[in-house]
């Protein structure tokens, strides 16, 4: 009988001693949880930042990509404006005289190469800016 009492008394001694325990650990979780959902909504505040900040600069390097092309455009434009001048001169030149004719071949030949060497660097230019417009 007095073994039932002692462990009658430790068991109503300990009980409010551990439900006091157990509401702090609550607490201290609650708490934990709340510092943790900070975190997380800073974080996702943080990556919708950066994810902002890639796509201004995305969107200015595609500008500036663009510009380049634009600029690479009128270039040719203007180189092929001085190939027909140039071939409108040659063609007054030929009826000057023979000699000048085979300088008129190696100039076409050569003008024709500068013109797609240029044409390729502008293809190859667009590709790289369709390839960016694609990522």
């Amino acid at each position: 009988m007095m073994l039932n009492l002692v462990f009658s008394f430790a068991s109503a001694y300990t009980a409010p001693v551990v439900l006091m325990s157990q509401n702090r650990q609550s607490d201290t979780d609650r708490r934990n949880a709340e510092i943790d959902h900070q975190v997380n909504l800073r974080a996702g505040q943080n990556i919708e930042l950066l994810h902002e900040k890639l796509d201004e600069f995305h969107a200015q390097k595609l500008n500036e990509l663009t510009q380049i092309i634009k600029e690479q455009q009128q270039a040719l434009n203007e180189m092929k404006v001085a190939l027909v001048t140039e071939s409108q001169e040659v063609k007054v030149h030929l009826v000057k005289g023979s000699n000048v004719q085979t300088n008129h071949k190696f100039l076409k030949s050569a003008s024709h190469n500068k013109l797609s060497s240029v044409e390729q660097q502008i293809d190859d230019d667009r590709k790289v800016a369709e390839e960016l417009i694609r990522w």
